[in-house]
């Protein structure tokens, strides 16, 4: 695997032939997400969706198609924080752009990832709906049923299928691939870290996925009304018997699933709480899943962690 990184886009939106508009023009905004090449196309996928007014129901983006003012550089012509200038466009056709995008690293699926050639509809129907049986193994916590979806040993890192508990692995073990043997001793704890799969909501006939998301807030935090702290800008205050009080951005727990033509990435992580949204340096990370169709069935064959 080449690698994961983090990447910050400084987005200017042209409004005007758009079908919506996710910003005025000449309004800046600056994006996170994570940049992945495939054969003939290069994406980043968006770490904070992002709603358009006048989009259809509301819809939220998620994906954004970087097309290269220019001849498209090749992985090696681009280093790291490096900024390259691309056009942008959104998935759903609702919004287009300019963007200035600083790569500090590439996920390449096409390279790194089993599925050539690209799955027929129905290959992607059985995955998607497959994943749905993993889904049940984590949710019932049966380890044996829960093997087999694995094709051990698992390439990339252990330390994505035990998340925080990765830390009291022992040295050399984090970072190596999941073994049979290894999943085995630890299989208690793969089930009680995976639990947050379990909870994305999947639509098979569609084919679509809406994230789980844990919010770190309480309910009556979150009822609060918030405004930005004028002398901190990574905080916030709200009003509360005459007082002001200085709150501080926090991280939600947050997994979902994306689809691809040779493979399906599900992910598992950090990511800024929508209402109090945290610094990047503490909320941008994920464990990364991919599942492919092997001989037919479905197998978890690569994991590893970005961010």
């Amino acid at each position: 695997m080449t690698g994961f990184k983090e990447m910050m886009v400084g987005l200017l939106f042209i409004s005007g032939t758009s079908m919506a508009q996710c910003r005025h023009a000449g309004e800046s905004t600056e994006l996170s997400g994570t940049f992945v090449r495939e054969e003939t196309t290069d994406s980043l996928l968006l770490d904070t969706p992002l709603t358009c007014v006048g989009a259809e129901r509301g819809q939220q983006l998620t994906r954004m198609t970087l097309r290269f003012s220019g001849e498209r550089p090749g992985p090696e012509e681009i280093p790291d924080d490096s900024e390259v200038l691309v056009d942008g466009v959104f998935d759903t056709g609702v919004a287009t752009g300019e963007a200035r995008v600083k790569v500090t690293d590439i996920i390449s699926l096409e390279d790194d990832t089993p599925g050539d050639p690209p799955m027929s509809a129905a290959d992607k129907t059985a995955l998607v709906e497959a994943f749905t049986h993993f889904q049940q193994a984590v949710r019932d916590r049966d380890s044996a049923r829960l093997a087999t979806y694995l094709a051990f040993p698992v390439a990339g890192e252990t330390a994505p299928f035990l998340g925080e508990r990765a830390a009291r692995l022992a040295p050399g073990e984090a970072d190596a691939p999941l073994t049979a043997s290894r999943y085995r001793r630890y299989q208690r704890e793969i089930l009680e870290a995976l639990q947050p799969l379990a909870g994305i909501r999947v639509d098979v006939p569609a084919l679509r996925f809406d994230e789980y998301r844990l919010n770190a807030l309480t309910p009556a935090e979150q009822a609060r009304e918030y405004s930005p702290d004028p002398e901190d800008e990574e905080s916030w205050y709200y009003q509360e018997n005459g007082k002001r009080h200085r709150v501080g951005g926090v991280c939600d727990r947050v997994s979902n699933a994306m689809l691809y033509d040779t493979a399906l990435m599900v992910t598992m992580g950090m990511d800024a709480n929508l209402t109090l949204p945290g610094s990047a340096e503490r909320c941008e990370f994920q464990d990364i899943f991919f599942f492919t169709l092997v001989n037919g069935e479905m197998k978890l064959v690569n994991a590893t962690s970005a961010g």
